[in-house]
């Protein structure tokens, strides 16, 4: 079964390491297609041939699995956070995918976001599934250059207790959103551009390593059945 090791396990190992690169899962697969050409399924037996192509889907899950695996890894045990301190500096041009930020949440300007089916409309007598609250530098402050921040949390987060430091994944705030969030006073000469800190996208530790397990689990079922597949073979898959 050791031959089979680079088979089974390379895709999944290539696209855990090199996960940080965009293009990563598909050198991984690239790898595998190579692998399973090399292996000649056509030229085996009908029981051979099911139980390699079962073993190339399972590699293939491995390799995406922990190439998703690596990036929750790399987030939930970063230190290194980009630091943006709201009261020192506002957010200029364009912020890194994964961002600190230290402010004051505005809890006079709260938007519920509640998870409701096609054509229904909320229950605003319960909790919220999240609440999208700008940040300023200090309370009673108000955003004159840079981006505004607003942070997605959970419903029951702390608000009004001072500064806090939140952590989040960064994207575009849409246009009717910021209007509906920031107030200028009608002096605005231009739409509003706001970044959205969503804090509920931050993976767990125990996210993480879940989503490793099964990385793992993947590459391992991949491994056994392609030693499965060589011994309905005689032993003389490559």
């Amino acid at each position: 079964m050791l031959r089979s090791l680079p088979w089974a396990l390379v895709p999944a190992l290539v696209a855990f390491v090199l996960a940080p690169r965009p293009a990563a899962p598909w050198w991984a697969l690239a790898w595998l297609c190579v692998a399973f050409v090399a292996s000649r399924p056509w030229r085996r037996p009908a029981q051979q041939r099911g139980a390699t192509l079962v073993a190339v889907v399972l590699a293939a899950a491995a390799a995406l699995a922990a190439a998703r695996a690596r990036g929750l890894v790399d987030v939930a045990y970063r230190d290194d956070w980009p630091h943006v301190d709201l009261s020192q500096t506002n957010l200029e041009g364009e912020p890194p995918t994964w961002l600190e930020v230290a402010g004051v949440l505005r809890d006079a300007w709260v938007l519920g976001e509640y998870r409701v089916g096609e054509g229904e409309l909320p229950d605003q007598s319960k909790a919220a599934d999240a609440v999208l609250i700008p940040m300023t530098g200090r309370a009673g402050a108000i955003v004159t250059g840079g981006a505004v921040v607003v942070a997605r949390v959970r419903s029951d987060h702390p608000r009004g207790e001072g500064v806090v430091v939140l952590r989040g994944h960064t994207e575009a705030l849409a246009p009717e959103l910021a209007a509906t969030l920031v107030d200028l006073g009608g002096q605005a000469s231009a739409p509003v551009r706001g970044v959205l800190l969503d804090t509920l996208q931050v993976p767990q530790h125990r996210e993480a390593v879940t989503a490793a397990i099964v990385a793992a689990a993947l590459a391992l079922a991949a491994w056994i059945t392609v030693g499965v597949a060589r011994r309905r073979d005689g032993g003389v898959l490559p």
